[in-house]
């Protein structure tokens, strides 16, 4: 495992002592440049020992070079993960929160803030600072959910060439829709060509669609307004079809979902982009969720091709389709949310 000691000021690592890196040490504070490569595997409790070994220093940062993200100790023993992340698609700020807070929930990390930075001249630009609660974790894992979260909200193409889903939402936000032909459906990913919110049945399936990616691991896109056909067995965007939707949709649609799906998700986002005319495309987007806020229902179920108002269904996406959550699987959560209330209590 690749330590280090201090030698003045300086940094000497025992595994690399050719690898160098720069320190700037004001009063009892210090910033240090290296690259995450040389402490990834290092806990971040073993990290802060290490620093705090300087006889002057109770706070500290850790700016790594190789990416726009940094470690900061504080003289309290709080350690959190500041980054600034470039070409980031423009999203309400609750929806950033959101997605935040779902990427690092699972590793103990807490959002303290997460905002535009439109003071350092650079467009698309955000900021984000996450407490890290679990001291357990190395470097390489705080450095993944990083990179994780880049990958999320960042405007760019996936390693293999395919639109991310980042892709996808820059075009519907900008209106250059037809960079979205060809796009296969997926389980972040679904097309509508309509939808009628006149009658009960469309309203509990519009619930449902919203309610499949918030039970799905990383949230989703329901765009409405896309022809789709079937190649090699996949529904495959064809053809841009906007619709005419009425002035108060956006409203309408967000009503239905607050009266069909419990709980209330966070940093729903529902927008238009206008086309010719008074043509335009829907486009729903699902953040990730929290898991210990799953199941979400909803309330009314399509039973033989009828509309049952008194039941309350549970779905959630697989690949392109969707599946029902079982009796078993629901009675599993009602469970563990159980025992972890009755844990709680004692």
């Amino acid at each position: 495992m690749p330590e280090f000691e201090w030698r003045g000021d300086d940094i000497h690592f025992y595994d690399a002592p050719e690898a160098s890196s720069l320190t700037n040490i004001q009063g009892q504070y210090c910033e240090i440049e290296m690259p995450s490569f040389l402490v990834e595997e290092l806990d971040l409790q073993r990290l802060q020992e290490l620093i705090k070994t300087h006889p002057s220093i109770s706070r500290a940062a850790i700016l790594f070079s190789d990416m726009n993200w940094s470690l900061e100790f504080e003289a309290a023993g709080q350690i959190s993960l500041e980054m600034a992340i470039r070409n980031a698609i423009p999203f309400p700020r609750e929806t950033f929160e959101s997605i935040c807070s779902a990427t690092f929930s699972n590793i103990g990390g807490i959002v303290n803030h997460a905002f535009p930075e439109p003071l350092m001249g650079a467009e698309g630009l955000w900021i984000a600072s996450i407490t890290l609660l679990d001291h357990s974790l190395t470097v390489r894992q705080a450095r993944d959910k990083a990179k994780e979260l880049t990958t999320e909200v960042s405007i760019s193409q996936g390693d293999n060439g395919l639109p991310t889903r980042s892709f996808v939402l820059h075009a519907l936000r900008s209106g250059d829709l037809d960079r979205i032909i060809g796009q296969e459906e997926n389980s972040w990913l679904e097309f509508k060509s309509y939808v009628d919110l006149s009658h009960e049945a469309s309203k509990v399936e519009l619930a449902q669609d919203v309610a499949r990616f918030a039970n799905a691991e990383s949230g989703g896109i329901l765009a409405i307004g896309f022809r789709t056909e079937k190649v090699n067995r996949k529904d495959v965007v064809a053809k841009v079809t906007p619709i005419k939707f009425d002035s108060g949709i956006q409203e309408r649609v967000q009503g239905i979902i607050d009266q069909r799906v419990y709980p209330p998700m966070r940093g729903l986002e529902i927008f238009k982009t206008p086309q010719k005319g008074d043509l335009c495309v829907l486009s729903i987007v699902v953040p990730p969720q929290l898991e210990h806020e799953k199941p979400f229902l909803v309330h009314g179920a399509i039973v033989a091709g009828k509309t049952e108002g008194v039941f309350f269904s549970v779905v959630r996406r697989r690949g392109e389709g969707s599946i029902p959550v079982t009796a078993r699987e629901v009675h599993s959560m009602l469970a563990a949310g159980y025992g972890i209330l009755r844990r709680s209590k004692e």
